[in-house]
């Protein structure tokens, strides 16, 4: 019974790392888009009224009122800082499982010491 505890802790504890690494990386990416948005922004603010401005589509670039652009930076940057705190509950919570997981592990390896030398064995 031990060893097939062990077994199911170890790929739990295996799923819940690949997990938070997964949930790390679209929390890179997101804080980047975040940030090119609000660096792209800050640009197009320095720019006159009047000035043409391009919206790339693709390979294609039309052009559009600045402030439609702004807007759409704008919506953008939002809906990325929402996404983020979204991530960030998400790791949170994988956080707080990976630790119970490393917590059921230590304590059958205490309660089963001969499971420990065996695991250490391996």
């Amino acid at each position: 019974m031990g060893e097939a505890a062990l077994n199911e802790l170890q790929q739990r504890m295996m799923q819940q790392s690949s997990l938070l690494k997964s949930v790390s990386q679209q929390a890179r990416v997101v804080q980047t888009t975040a940030t090119r948005s609000r660096l792209t922004m800050d640009e197009l603010q320095r720019l006159d009224e009047s000035t043409p401005c391009y919206d790339a589509v693709g390979r294609a670039y039309f052009l559009k009122p600045k402030s439609q652009l702004e807007q759409r930076l704008k919506s953008a940057e939002e809906g990325c800082q929402q996404r983020a705190a979204e991530l960030s509950k998400n790791r949170e919570k994988i956080v707080k499982d990976l630790r119970a997981v490393e917590a059921e592990i230590k304590e059958l390896l205490e309660a089963e010491p001969a499971l420990g030398k065996k695991f250490l064995e391996q």
